[in-house]
């Protein structure tokens, strides 16, 4: 789990206490996310207020476009009193802020209506190469925006429901803010393919604002019913819903109202809907963002934008204040007396923070002085506060690498936060203690500037992963345990063909022997003729000895030390080992590997073990073919990224798509007498070396296994 930013944002940037806006005693707002922009916002539901207003005398209601970041903080300032957002944004509303529903949307499609919609994934005409979900991977994707959940999370669902994370799998994910301009970049060529809500591109054509021939869908479903094509699930409509501030007698009086509205009334037809129903059930989007994790089921955000909507009326009071103070000296002592108390509230804000968080929190001036910790700092470091006050952060906590090196100052990333004046993030590193021992931390360090801008320092949050790390520890020990007992049987799967083979050198060895010891007893025995007889005898013992070191070697439980690992060195040395088994089967091993190649930083042992695993499973996938047919190919190369790819090719039947799609899964295995092992520990050998390990199966027959594994190179260039 990686730190908030938003935690180190808010307590760099926090200033002044949000007041509450004044609200006209008859004026109802609806708050209206603005997907398509602010003028069609207005002229889609301005009718829709209108009518509201001649069916309840007394109070005027007016249509507040909002973007999709201004909508929650609208609800939580109380600038709104109802909300009509996309269903995503509702439930999440529903949860953080208590807004509730009282009418569902019913949309409306020339004659039909319907209060379902979905997600679509289209692209321009001439793409014909795009036509499913696994066909947009590398592909360029512009979607609405992060919080959309027609015009980005439906989609999102359903690419990850096919293997596809749009998060890794694709080019580029860009957020254009408005269904309209997804489509514009679409046809532009500014992106591949685009993601809209149900309805989208229809009133587009309609509006002439598109061609009718120039976008299709993608991965269109057939559903029976619903008039529009849809590439995802469908789920409830857009809700009208109620702030928590707003009276249950008002919203009873809009909901009557808006069940009452005609399908073909002039408000519904200006929104190009027909009408209302009673509120849905929105469990469909519940399930949407469990499977994601995002909104309520996610981890909560606080943003840069969050914190500058949330204190703007903090910020524009304190203006008009300063302004009060010039005009009207008269009341000098009454403002300083609100401004103390603001301050005290400010303060006792920041001390509540600073206690609730689970995290380290502590903060620096420009010289590296500590000038505030909060108690977890205290708990984690031993040092009180007032021990931790006033010393430098860096002799005092971080002045020391885990092995006892000094760390340099000068190389601190809390001394470049305020250099640089940007953001610091650092995964693994070590904080020192007042007893002299270190504890392994993640943490993160953010300028701290004041309201011009000029940085006073940085903000430091941390966070102990000693827990995190001996889970990795013992991950890692259990991977080890396992790999050792997978190596095991694999050399007792072998061990006939090692016997074979070791019993050749040994019968040489008694036959030389014995051809030596009866040439002395006869005294016909001349000195160049034993010398002869017990160099080859020497040469078949070093053979077998050489047999012997490699099964000891290949068996024998390790530590699991690192270290620098020639890939070509150890891509030979492990078809050697398995050359007795590939012999007796009547397969040929050839090795097509790059004249250069990088180190790898990673453990012997368990990589020559991933090696043996798919060899062996070569070896028996192509013991089908005819004799003289038996063929593996090991080749290794290194690509632009600086990444060592290793490939094991066959020349057997190949792979249904079942056993494929499950060979790297525990405990899956096609043969009679095996484990279902090897694969699942290769692939997880190969991962813990920060590679990737998949299959493919080859279009004229045979399977190849591929290994991609980051060279020192590589992992150097990271760290920089």
């Amino acid at each position: 789990m990686t730190l908030t930013r938003g935690l180190i944002l808010l307590i760099a940037l926090l200033g002044g206490v949000p007041q509450a806006g004044l609200a006209q005693e008859t004026a109802i707002r609806i708050g209206v996310l603005s997907h398509r922009g602010d003028a069609a916002t207005l002229r889609n539901w301005g009718p829709t207020a209108d009518y509201l207003s001649s069916q309840m005398p007394g109070y005027h209601f007016t249509v507040v476009p909002l973007e999709f970041e201004e909508v929650e903080p609208a609800v939580a300032y109380r600038r709104v009193d109802f909300v009509l957002v996309n269903s995503g944004m509702y439930v999440d509303l529903e949860v953080r802020q208590g807004v509730s529903r009282i009418a569902t949307l019913n949309n409306r499609h020339g004659e039909q209506s319907y209060n379902t919609f979905g997600g679509v994934l289209f692209t321009r005409i001439d793409r014909t190469d795009l036509a499913t979900i696994e066909s947009l991977r590398d592909q360029r994707f512009v979607a609405v925006n992060l919080h959309s959940l027609g015009g980005f999370q439906m989609q999102w669902r359903e690419m990850q429901a096919r293997g596809l994370d749009p998060w890794e799998d694709l080019a580029g994910i860009e957020f254009a803010n408005t269904h309209d301009a997804v489509v514009r970049h679409v046809l532009a060529g500014d992106a591949d393919f685009g993601a809209v809500r149900t309805n989208i591109l229809e009133r587009m054509i309609e509006d002439g604002d598109l061609a009718r021939d120039s976008v299709r869908v993608i991965a269109s479903l057939p559903t029976e019913g619903f008039p529009l094509e849809v590439s995802t699930r469908l789920y409830p409509e857009w809700p009208f819903a109620k702030t928590g501030a707003t009276a249950n007698a008002l919203a009873q009086r809009v909901a009557v109202a808006l069940m009452q509205m005609p399908h073909d009334h002039p408000a519904s037809l200006s929104g190009r809907h027909a009408g209302w129903t009673v509120p849905l059930d929105y469990q469909a989007v519940h399930a949407l963002f469990q499977e994601l994790g995002i909104g309520p089921y996610g981890k909560p955000r606080f943003t840069f934008e969050d914190v500058i909507s949330k204190y703007r009326g903090a910020f524009i009071a304190g203006g008009l204040m300063l302004g009060l103070l010039v005009l009207l000296s008269g009341w000098i002592a009454h403002l300083n007396r609100k401004l103390d108390e603001a301050k005290r509230g400010i303060q006792s804000r920041f001390e509540l923070i600073l206690e609730a968080v689970g995290d380290g929190v502590s903060g620096v001036d420009t010289n590296g002085t500590i000038t505030f910790v909060n108690p977890e700092m205290v708990r984690l470091t031993g040092w009180t506060i007032d021990e931790l006050i006033g010393r430098s952060q860096h002799d005092l906590l971080h002045h020391s690498h885990v092995d006892g090196r000094p760390y340099p100052k000068r190389d601190c990333p809390v001394g470049a936060t305020f250099r640089e004046n940007r953001q610091h993030h650092v995964d693994d590193e070590v904080f020192w203690r007042k007893d002299g021992s270190s504890f392994p931390v993640e943490y993160a360090s953010a300028p701290l500037r004041d309201r011009e801008g000029k940085v006073l320092g940085a903000v430091i949050v941390c966070r102990d992963i000693s827990a995190r790390k001996a889970a990795e520890e013992e991950q890692r020990r259990h991977l080890t345990e396992m790999a050792h007992v997978s190596r095991l049987s694999t050399m007792g799967e072998m061990a006939s063909q090692i016997a074979h083979e070791l019993n050749q050198p040994l019968s040489a060895i008694t036959n030389y022997a014995g051809a030596c010891m009866r040439r002395l007893q006869d005294d016909r025995a001349d000195r160049d003729s034993l010398l002869e007889a017990m160099q080859l005898l020497s040469t078949q013992a070093h053979r077998a000895a050489q047999i012997v070191r490699q099964i000891r070697d290949f068996i024998r439980k390790r530590d699991p030390q690192r270290g620098p690992i020639e890939i070509n060195a150890l891509v030979g040395q492990t078809a050697q080992l398995v050359s007795v088994e590939a012999g007796r089967a009547g397969v040929d091993i050839d090795l097509d590997l790059a004249e250069t190649l990088p180190s790898v930083n990673g453990i012997v042992i368990e990589l020559e073990q991933v090696v043996v695993n798919l060899l062996r499973n070569a070896i028996e996938a192509v013991g089908h073919n005819p004799t003289d047919q038996r063929r593996i190919t090991i080749r290794s190369t290194f690509n632009a990224d600086d990444v060592i790819h290793i490939e094991v090719r066959d020349n057997g039947p190949g792979m249904d798509p079942t056993a494929l799609s499950e060979a790297f899964t525990p405990f899956y295995t096609t043969k009679r007498s095996g484990m279902g092992l090897g694969l699942a520990i290769s692939r997880r050998i190969v991962e813990a070396h920060g590679g990737r390990l998949w299959a493919e199966v080859e279009a004229g027959g045979g399977a190849t296994f591929h290994i991609d594994l980051p060279s020192e190179v590589a992992e150097a260039r990271d760290v920089a």
